[in-house]
C-alpha cells in the first residue's frame, strides 16, 4: 500500500530501477527519491505510471508529479509559468470549447471524448448512430483530465462539478465512454455509472471479431494497473495476443511533458517505430501521436470493427476542427 508523498519517497532503497525504466529519470540522473526533491521537474514527467509498477517500495511516481503541480497551478496567477502550448490546451478545456449537452437524453449517454471525436470523426458519426438508434444521445465534453494533469485540481472539480450538474438535469445516470483516460478518470470522481462502449457493441450492430494470426497490442498508460479495458477488446481479437511494444514507456502525450520534452517524446515513438510491425491499440490519443510520430501501421481497434477503417489526420488542426464540427 502506498503512504504519502513524503514517506513514499523517504522508503527509496535506491535500487535504480526506475531509473533503468523511465526515459525522463534517466535523463536528469534520479531516482524517485531525487524526483521528490524536484518540483521543478513535475511537468517533464509523463504520467505514465511506469516508475510505481516496479518500485520495489511501492513509491508512486506519479502522485510526486501530481503534487507538485498542483501546489503550483491551482492558484490563476501561475498561469504565466505555463508554456505557450500548455495555455492553448488550457483555453481550449476550462470551460471546454466544444461543450455540447443538447442531445443527451435520460438514462444513458454516450461520452465519445476530446481525442476520439478530433482523430476518429466518421467512427465518431457511426457509433453516434448506431446509439441514437437504440435511444441513446451523445453528448460532447471534456473529462477534466488535462486540467488536472495541468495542475489544475480546483479547476478541474469546478468544470466536472458543472457538467454533472448539465448532465443531471437532463436525467443522465450513464456515461458510455470510448477513451480509457475518460473512463478511469471519471469512474472514480464521477457520479455516473461509467461503462466502456465495448460492453454495448454487441447489442447495437452484428459485430465480428478481427481475425489474426498475431495481434501486437499497445495498452494505454492508465489501463495497465488493472486492463479492465483490455479484457473487454480482448473479446474482440481473435487470434494470439502478444505484448510486443511493453518496453515502449508511453506514446509521448502523457502529462502534456512533451511540450517540455520534446526529444523524450520522440525516443519513445522511434522505439515503437523500430519493432515493425503493426500496433493494435484502443486509446484514441495513443494511436494518433503513434502515426503522427513515425510509427507507420497503427490501427484503433473501433475503425477496424465497425468498417470505417478511419486513420487520424497528420494534422492537428483538423483534429481540432473535426471536434468543433462533430459536436453541432
Amino acid at each position: 500500500m502506498k503512504t504519502s508523498e513524503t514517506a513514499s519517497a523517504n522508503h527509496c532503497i535506491h535500487c535504480g530501477a526506475c531509473t533503468n525504466r523511465c526515459l525522463f529519470l534517466k535523463k536528469y540522473g534520479m531516482d524517485l527519491s531525487g524526483f521528490a526533491k524536484r518540483a521543478d521537474l513535475s511537468r517533464n514527467c509523463f504520467l505514465c505510471g511506469d516508475c510505481g509498477r516496479i518500485c520495489p517500495a511501492g513509491i508512486d511516481g506519479v502522485q510526486i508529479a501530481l503534487q507538485s503541480r498542483k501546489r503550483e497551478g491551482n492558484g490563476r496567477d501561475q498561469t504565466s509559468r505555463l508554456m505557450s502550448a500548455e495555455r492553448i490546451l488550457l483555453r481550449e478545456k476550462s470551460p471546454y470549447l466544444f461543450r455540447n449537452h443538447r442531445h443527451g437524453k435520460t438514462g444513458t449517454v454516450f461520452f465519445p471524448g476530446c481525442n476520439f471525436t478530433g482523430f476518429y470523426p466518421r467512427t465518431t458519426g457511426k457509433l453516434m448512430k448506431l446509439l441514437r438508434d437504440a435511444g441513446i444521445g451523445t453528448v460532447f465534453d471534456c473529462c477534466a483530465k488535462p486540467l488536472f494533469e495541468l495542475g489544475r485540481a480546483d479547476e478541474a472539480k469546478r468544470n466536472l462539478l458543472a457538467m454533472e450538474k448539465s448532465l443531471r438535469r437532463q436525467g443522465v445516470t450513464e456515461l458510455l465512454l470510448a477513451c480509457p483516460n475518460c473512463y478511469y478518470f471519471l469512474k472514480d470522481r464521477s457520479t455516473f455509472r461509467c461503462t466502456m462502449i465495448y460492453e454495448k457493441l454487441p447489442e447495437l450492430t452484428n459485430i465480428r471479431t478481427i481475425k489474426r494470426d498475431v495481434f501486437h497490442v499497445y495498452t494505454p498508460c492508465p489501463d495497465r494497473d488493472t486492463e479492465e479495458v483490455l479484457s473487454l477488446v480482448k473479446s474482440f481479437l481473435d487470434g494470439e495476443i502478444r505484448f510486443s511494444y511493453q518496453d515502449v514507456q508511453c506514446c509521448g502525450s502523457g502529462g502534456c511533458a512533451s511540450v517540455r520534452e520534446p526529444e523524450l517524446a520522440k525516443q519513445m515513438r522511434r522505439i515503437a517505430a523500430a519493432k515493425e510491425m503493426r500496433m493494435t491499440t484502443y486509446c484514441a490519443t495513443c494511436a494518433g501521436t503513434f502515426q503522427r510520430g513515425g510509427v507507420g501501421d497503427v490501427e484503433h481497434i473501433l475503425p477496424v470493427l465497425l468498417g470505417t477503417n478511419e486513420t487520424p489526420p497528420a494534422n492537428p488542426l483538423v483534429s481540432l476542427l473535426n471536434r468543433a464540427i462533430r459536436r453541432l
